[in-house]
């Protein structure tokens, strides 16, 4: 994942946040502690503009984002549980049509309550796709993230 990841983010000239907590075990206390490290050293020692630093979080990764996104550029969340009221301004959700881990209605309510929060949200769901998008669309994946934050 880190290296795909990567990959987008020097082609954007972006910084990417996509800390682990476990084996996503978000609900645990020091969580969202976690990935403001992340991107208080990322800020810090890499002389970034904060304003550019996006916060990516894959199937149970998106409990963390859906819960620190306010402070980032936008959240991306790939075939992600999003069980908690979003705090973000943007949003890029992308899920399988057939995940049967994350099922498109559990993904669209979620859409739905983020949407009337205010939040700007892109919804993305691949029609024949299941939950593990970075294996089977890799690159559709990387695509869809790259023109939706820099639609240039």
């Amino acid at each position: 994942y880190l290296w795909a990841w990567k990959r987008l983010a020097d082609r954007k000239g972006i910084v990417l946040v996509c800390p682990s907590f476990g084996f996503g075990h978000w609900d645990r206390e020091g969580g969202v502690d976690a990935i403001e490290r992340a991107r208080d050293w990322a800020v810090s020692r890499l002389s970034i503009d904060p304003d550019r630093v996006w916060l990516a979080g894959i199937s149970n990764g998106g409990k963390g984002v859906v819960r620190a996104a306010d402070r980032y550029a936008g959240a991306i969340l790939i075939s992600a549980v999003m069980d908690s009221d979003f705090r973000g301004r943007r949003a890029l959700v992308i899920s399988g049509g057939v995940d049967t881990r994350v099922p498109p209605e559990y993904v669209e309510n979620a859409v739905t309550r983020m949407r009337a929060s205010g939040a700007d949200v892109r919804l993305l769901l691949y029609a024949g796709e299941d939950h593990f998008l970075f294996l089977s669309s890799l690159d559709r994946v990387m695509k869809d993230v790259g023109d939706w934050i820099d639609p240039r």
